[in-house]
């Protein structure tokens, strides 16, 4: 009987430590996923270009396995970090960040300010509060001049505020969004992403929601999508 239970004990101790390392540290063949799937990304979007996948690590605050890239374009090279998830199937890459340092921080602040105005004047017939453009330019960069189709290595994304949530439903909601993105597609705008949110004024005057202020903001709905790829109303959160 003792010795069922020092195995059972040593099962439990062993279970929890695996557990533990998993957690922290993920796992060998959700790694090896991950590393397959970076791998296949990249050969796919970058057929063209010269890069290197360093080690990657598992980033146990985001659940992700990130990898470093380094693209070269002689003489000259970028860093990303790409980070591919869920947990523990990563077959999907949820984010691309250059680093700061390869970054020219002018130019992209420059090439932001132009791409949000030019996105607005390409969106003026629809009800968006406000819209931001964002793209990094690497250093060194050969193209001098911002334009809809720059082709920096990680496409620019896209945030767009709808006004304040006014009863609109789920279907309104979405239609606008289907119609939003068939404009920029049409425009042939490059980007990776595109983010819409819509939220609601919440009237706290009465206090019965202690801790938060007498007016303030939810969101009501949100959406993500990319280039050419179908966005429909299960897409909205």
């Amino acid at each position: 009987m003792k010795k069922w239970l020092s195995i059972l004990l040593a099962l439990v101790i062993t279970g929890s430590v695996l557990f533990g390392y998993n957690e922290f540290n993920g796992n060998f063949i959700s790694k090896q996923i991950a590393k397959s799937t970076i791998k296949a990304y990249l050969t796919e979007h970058y057929p063209n270009t010269n890069f290197r996948v360093e080690k990657g690590s598992y980033n146990f605050k985001f659940n992700t396995y990130d990898f470093d890239v380094t693209f070269n374009e002689e003489p000259n090279y970028w860093n990303y970090t790409f980070e591919v998830g869920p947990k523990y199937v990563p077959n999907t890459i949820e984010a691309k960040m250059m680093h700061y340092d390869s970054r020219d921080e002018a130019k992209s602040n420059d090439w932001s300010d132009q791409g949000s105005q030019y996105v607005k004047n390409l969106l003026k017939a629809f009800p968006v509060a406000n819209i931001f453009y964002s793209i990094d330019v690497p250093n060194q960069f050969s193209q001098t001049e911002w334009a809809p189709t720059v082709n920096v290595i990680v496409p620019p994304s896209i945030t767009m505020e709808f006004p304040l949530y006014k009863g609109e439903t789920k279907e309104e909601f979405i239609k606008i969004v289907q119609e939003i993105q068939s404009v920029l597609d049409a425009d042939d705008i490059k980007y990776d992403t595109v983010f819409i949110y819509m939220d609601e004024q919440i009237d706290n005057r009465d206090g019965k929601k202690e801790g938060y202020a007498s007016l303030y903001y939810e969101r009501k709905y949100n959406v993500e999508f990319q280039a050419n790829m179908p966005v429909t109303i299960d897409d909205i959160h």
